[in-house]
């Protein structure tokens, strides 16, 4: 299973757990995808977002991590 962008974000360092939080309870009531709550809370910037989603891209096709060889 491809891990979900908010906790790529969080393993990456790039935001916290309470961010993701507070990001998933604002999504229940704007129905928008997670990525995009927490750029426009700028818990997150874009550019970070978007090599983070082309990460997970890669995991769904059998890649390994390009950007973040940290991350498992």
């Amino acid at each position: 299973m491809t891990a979900r962008i908010g906790e790529l974000l969080v393993r990456g360092g790039f935001t916290t757990d309470d961010h993701i939080n507070e990001a998933l309870q604002m999504q229940k009531k704007k129905k928008k995808k997670i990525g995009g709550i927490l750029v426009e809370l700028g818990y997150v910037d874009t550019d970070d977002l978007d090599r983070m989603l082309s990460e997970q891209a890669a995991m769904r096709n059998g890649l390994k991590f390009r950007h973040w060889p940290f991350i498992p």
